[in-house]
């Protein structure tokens, strides 16, 4: 294995966490004790970018439908290109479960395609239920990626914890031409856990955000993983400072595919919204 590449099998995960993100796509890990001694400095950091950046937060890659005044996701605080601006960030990509649980569901290789932060407000928050990356079309067909929640906030029912059907990573299609996205699935749950906390699920299941009904806050980063043959929703050669490519070990710069030999993208930003709209005529869901 190239030296750069990340160790996969680093056996973090429990028997029943593995289970997890087989059976059900989705597994919640405790709070992590290192992430748990950078929430207030992550706190501030993401509460001094929002300030700053104003509604021109969370735009990075789209900028092309920014005016001013315009929020990027409404209802919803948004950031984008975090690598970039918050330096332990780059940290989080290299968690070993991360690693570990991506690698089990994507089975070879992969890189990151975007890190991201995302807080509803209050009396908004609520998704129809959706996936995060193209669905497959065949039982034999490879997952595309894995999503990664770092929780900066407790998430509970009340402040709008995820949403989530376990299971159904593997159905094929969209979810829209199986259910009716918008009304509640019976064997939905809530992915409720304490500040610290990650969450990491196959982007192919179904899932979605809910309304955070108290207003509490419920910050959280984004880490979108995708099969390295696969563009980035967020192009990191192109956003990422020299500054930064600078400071970023080489695992680090392996898994944002920002060496040297690494392909160039031509596109700032790839994502599932446009075939979507393609077949159903309608905005592509936020993240959750």
């Amino acid at each position: 294995m190239h030296a750069d590449r990340p160790p996969y099998d680093v056996g973090v995960l429990t028997a029943g966490q593995t289970r997890a993100i087989d059976d059900d796509g989705i597994v919640i890990l405790p709070p992590n004790p290192v992430i748990v001694s950078q929430l207030p400095a992550l706190r501030e950091a993401v509460d001094r970018l929002l300030a700053s950046e104003g509604s021109r937060a969370g735009w990075e890659g789209k900028e092309q439908h920014f005016a001013p005044g315009k929020q990027f996701d409404q209802g919803a605080n948004r950031l984008g290109n975090l690598v970039d601006k918050i330096p332990f960030v780059a940290d989080l990509i290299t968690l070993p479960s991360l690693l570990e649980a991506a690698h089990r569901t994507i089975l070879t290789d992969f890189k990151i395609g975007s890190v991201g932060m995302r807080e509803p407000h209050k009396g908004h928050g609520h998704q129809p239920l959706h996936i995060d990356w193209l669905p497959r079309e065949r039982d034999d067909e490879p997952f595309g990626g894995v999503g990664c929640m770092v929780l900066l906030d407790d998430a509970s029912i009340p402040n709008g914890a995820m949403r989530y059907v376990p299971g159904t990573h593997t159905r094929l299609g969209w979810p829209d031409s199986v259910i009716d996205v918008n009304v509640v699935h019976p064997d939905e749950r809530r992915a409720e856990a304490p500040a610290g906390s990650v969450i990491l699920f196959n982007l192919n299941l179904w899932h979605a955000g809910a309304e955070n009904q108290t207003g509490d806050r419920r910050r959280s980063i984004l880490i979108d993983i995708r099969r390295r043959d696969l563009p980035q929703l967020l192009n990191q050669k192109k956003y990422l400072s020299p500054a930064t490519l600078a400071r970023l070990t080489p695992l680090q710069r392996y898994l944002l595919a920002v060496r040297d030999e690494d392909p160039e993208q031509p596109e700032k930003s790839v994502g599932p919204g446009d075939k979507y709209r393609e077949k159903f005529g309608t905005p592509q869901t936020p993240k959750a």
